[in-house]
């Protein structure tokens, strides 16, 4: 359950296709972070659905269209989680809500 320097991730299992494999690899797609348990939470950019380490999420891994390509925020865009975990991208300049920078 704890990420060791031989590992990419630990995830606390060894099921693949969660985004870390049983070898401790990230899998092809997916992206992991360490919370502050060193445990990995990894995700799926791209899926349309904001995961815990993403800041948004649009459905695809385009760059230029405010939401990049390892779903983080893009300048001069702003996103919104809708309830169902859904990203809305909003360009700061034609939308008059505040932003700030990503």
């Amino acid at each position: 359950g704890y990420k060791t320097s031989l590992e990419e991730c630990d995830d606390g299992n060894l099921i693949n296709g969660d985004g870390c494999s049983s070898l401790g690899k990230i899998e092809s797609g997916f992206l992991c972070e360490e919370n502050e348990f060193q445990k990995s939470i990894c995700s799926k950019c791209g899926n349309g659905i904001v995961d815990t380490n993403e800041e948004c999420d649009d459905g695809n891994k385009l760059d230029g269209d405010g939401c990049k390509s390892d779903c983080k925020v893009e300048t001069g865009y702003y996103a919104i989680t809708t309830k169902d975990q859904k990203s809305i991208v909003l360009n700061c300049h034609s939308n008059c809500i505040s932003c700030t920078d990503g």
